[in-house]
């Protein structure tokens, strides 16, 4: 009866082991590096023109973009134009109506309005 209880206790003890050495699942936990790395935008309008889908995750380098052009859309409309065309756009229109502003403005082939406010 002892020898019984010694034999069960260490095929306990491998299978507990066994499973404490083993991935989730059984599943191979190592993932491969891709043959080919993306590469990341560099330029202001290459962020714009990334694909995006407004309920996916956060697009960062696009946003910062954005946040800067609305920014930007504060700025006396001089002002305003030299900053847009620094961010890379070629084209800047200012409309302003009364007491909404705003900017449209054009970059190959991004085009994008800021407002001013709400």
């Amino acid at each position: 009866m002892k020898e019984l209880l010694i034999v069960c206790l260490l095929v306990l003890m491998a299978v507990a082991f066994g499973i404490l050495i083993s991935s989730p699942g059984c599943q191979k936990t190592h993932q491969q590096p891709p043959d080919v790395v993306p590469s990341k935008p560099v330029g202001n309008l290459d962020r714009l023109r990334l694909p995006w889908d407004s309920e996916a995750q956060a697009d960062w380098p696009m946003s910062e973009v954005l946040v800067s052009m609305s920014q930007i859309a504060y700025q006396p409309a001089e002002e305003a134009t030299v900053s847009y065309r620094k961010l890379g756009f070629d084209r800047v229109v200012p409309i302003a109506v009364g007491s909404m502003a705003a900017f449209v403005v054009f970059g190959e082939d991004v085009a994008v309005i800021a407002f001013r406010g709400t």
